[in-house]
């Protein structure tokens, strides 16, 4: 969830960038590069990811319904995009 939470703050960030220093709303190596923006980059390197992707543990997330495994897919889906 801490990944999340740093995406989320990344994008609130990235709005208030021109378009020369964020072009397309994107994290360029530039920006990566530039320890005032605080955007390093970031990897996440999950081994055996079917594990908790078949994982059909009942969760409730916002209202909805789901099971823990599509509930993952889904966050790294937005992650990843």
């Amino acid at each position: 969830m801490e990944l999340v939470a740093d995406v989320q703050q990344r994008y609130r960030r990235m709005r208030e960038l021109d378009d020369l220093k964020c072009p397309e709303s994107k994290v360029t190596p530039d920006m990566s590069c530039d320890p005032s923006l605080d955007m390093p980059i970031t990897a996440l390197f999950v081994d055996e990811l079917q594990i908790p992707l078949e994982d059909r543990t009942p969760v409730e997330v916002q209202g909805k319904r789901l099971t823990a495994g599509e509930y993952i897919g889904e966050l790294l889906t937005w992650l990843a995009k």
